[in-house]
């Protein structure tokens, strides 16, 4: 017996079933995404990425019986013939055992499986169900689809209304949106249905201090209420601590900080901690607070001696780093300037500072930064790769589309790798109606890191370039593979409509409009479009 392979590595390989050895290799022009035997299993078809299709004669392979599973029927128990797809009534005698197909033009041998295809309880199909919904929620999780992925979640637990790890991942999703009171009703319903560990509930109001402390301003107060509930609830987390110490340093409250970074600091000595830790007796000095705290300063920092009036490059710049990490772009800002100032040719500060222009939107001061530093010669080799990077973005997003692109392609001559940098060309060639560019882009995206959203584009590229048959086998792969991304259903739709197949391709269409995302809604008018005019 024999079992074929196909993988992305562009490889068809044949396995001998009884020793799990390769037998035979066969190599193709595109990552090989499926193949299949003929009934007779002497020809194995595949077909990879690029569109091409393959036929491969098995030749001096001995082929045995074809093994076909029975299940209950109408009648009873039955199975059918891959070749002739009759169906044949089977009796429980006859499992396990190997016989002749009866149609007399078929007469293909074949082996009936010892077991039945049965359907499963109910239970467990629910089950099933809402674990493919939930591994689909977290892959557009993953890919910030944040409105999809609670709708993903809530399908589920329509399913599995009081599963945890449903409730949690909702919870945590919205959240992540800012919707913070959807998180407090989710944490309601936890308590209310007593549903829950202490340790469930204190990391669910730690998440829910983050995403306040995310928000700043005001909401820091707010942060610090739901830390401390989630401190009482599980005491040694040191995710709890560190930001509850992280959000009292923001709103001034140095002492306290000190208090909930030294809990963190017994659960985990590390360098973000200590480094905070530090931070909060400069800000203590700096303001002239009251000696006694800083007598009781840990001999086991006394090499960290800063100016009494001036923080240190180093200091600024890790602080730069926390406000940026949190999302505070403005305070951020001014600790990287703060650094330029005492180390105008600091390498990390310059890039730091302009990743955090490009943040803030400052395209214009974006490009001007990086253009001094690209005249005075101030980086090299990677960093200076980013800078071109950081200002082909800029340009781009000014709609300078010729000068961003030669900033990307010199970015792309220092650090090739860069999957950000090949992804924003492309959109800049699109932009430019640039088609066959941005598929070149694209395609080398895909060799860097592949991923569902990329072959969708490459797909979606072909389609512009009116290639319907590469279109095709790149969404047909995706589609086979299980693929439930939008764009993906939008574009296979679309191809099987433009190879004179509307029917099946507006079949697609409205799966995609059943779903079309956040991202994608700009494609909802031209999916309704089509489907009307072929309704």
């Amino acid at each position: 017996h024999i079992l074929a392979s196909a993988s992305r590595d562009k490889m068809i390989r044949l396995w001998d079933v009884h020793s799990g050895e390769p037998i035979y290799t066969f190599q193709c022009i595109g990552n090989v995404f499926t193949c299949a035997f003929n009934p007779l299993g002497e020809i194995l078809a595949a077909t990879d990425s690029g569109g091409n299709v393959y036929m491969l004669e098995l030749i001096g392979f001995e082929t045995k019986s074809i093994v076909i599973t029975a299940a209950e029927g109408n009648l009873g128990l039955e199975a059918r013939c891959p070749s002739c797809q009759h169906l044949h009534p089977v009796t429980h005698d006859q499992l396990g055992a190997e016989l002749t197909c009866p149609i007399s033009s078929c007469g293909l041998r074949l082996k009936i499986n010892p077991f039945l295809v049965v359907d499963l309880p109910k239970e467990v199909t629910r089950s099933a169900q809402a674990d493919h919904l939930r591994r689909k929620g977290e892959q557009l999780l993953n890919a910030w689809e944040l409105a999809q992925a609670v709708d993903c979640f809530d399908q589920a637990l329509d399913l599995l209304p009081d599963d945890l790890t449903l409730l949690d991942l909702k919870a945590r999703t919205l959240l992540e949106s800012g919707d913070i009171q959807g998180g407090l009703d989710i944490i309601s319903y936890v308590r209310k249905k007593d549903l829950a560990s202490k340790d469930y509930l204190g990391k669910l109001y730690g998440a829910v201090g983050f995403a306040l402390g995310a928000i700043g301003g005001e909401a820091f107060e707010d942060a610090l209420e739901y830390y401390q509930m989630a401190s009482a609830l599980v005491p040694g987390d040191w995710d709890v601590w560190y930001y509850q110490g992280l959000a009292n340093y923001r709103m001034g409250y140095y002492e306290d900080a000190l208090d909930c970074l030294q809990r963190a600091k017994e659960i985990d000595d590390n360098e973000e901690t200590n480094s905070l830790i530090d931070s909060c007796y400069e800000e203590i000095e700096e303001l002239n607070f009251d000696q006694s705290i800083i007598e009781e300063r840990p001999t086991d920092v006394t090499h960290l001696q800063p100016s009494p009036t001036l923080q240190t490059a180093d200091d600024l710049y890790k602080k730069g780093t926390q406000l940026f990490n949190s999302g505070d772009f403005e305070g951020a800002l001014d600790c990287f300037e703060a650094v330029l100032k005492q180390q105008p040719e600091n390498p990390e500060a310059l890039l730091m500072h302009l990743s955090t222009l490009l943040r803030l939107e400052r395209r214009q001061e974006t490009i001007q930064a990086a253009d001094q530093v690209l005249e005075n010669r101030l980086a090299s080799g990677k960093n200076l790769a980013i800078v071109y990077y950081l200002k082909g973005c800029a340009q781009i997003s000014l709609r300078q589309f010729e000068q961003g692109l030669e900033s990307l392609g010199q970015s792309l001559k220092l650090d090739d790798e860069n999957v950000a940098a090949w992804t924003i060309r492309a959109q800049a060639y699109s932009e430019l109606k640039d088609y066959q560019a941005a598929l070149e882009c694209y395609l080398r995206v895909r060799e860097l890191e592949w991923s569902e959203e990329t072959e969708a584009m490459i797909g979606m590229y072909y389609l512009n370039l009116n290639d319907t048959e590469s279109a095709e086998a790149t969404f047909k792969s995706l589609i086979e593979e299980g693929s439930t991304y939008p764009l993906s259903i939008f574009g296979y739709g679309l191809c099987l409509v433009m190879m004179d197949k509307p029917e099946q391709g507006c079949m697609w269409l409205r799966r995609f409009l059943d779903d079309p995302g956040d991202k994608y809604q700009e494609l909802v008018p031209q999916a309704h479009q089509v489907v009307e005019k072929f309704s």
